[in-house]
């Protein structure tokens, strides 16, 4: 399983592209409606590539690591 950069949430290795792209557009539509002062920009993603679904748990650990690490 791999985290969200964004949400911290657990997710496939399959789906957390399609999350990310989710995740996204959702906390943009939450940012927009706050007032200018309370908004916070977006973290910026993880300098490592997802892991792909042939992907070794040492790829999956190191990516996870680098999102826990924002």
């Amino acid at each position: 399983m791999l985290l969200c950069y964004l949400c911290g949430t657990k997710h496939g290795l399959a789906s957390l592209a399609i999350h990310q792209r989710q995740c996204e557009e959702k906390r943009n539509k939450v940012q927009a409606q706050l007032a200018p002062s309370e908004r916070r920009s977006a973290p910026a993603p993880p300098d490592l590539a997802v892991p792909g679904e042939d992907a070794s748990a040492a790829e999956v650990e190191a990516y996870n690591s680098a999102v826990q690490a924002i």
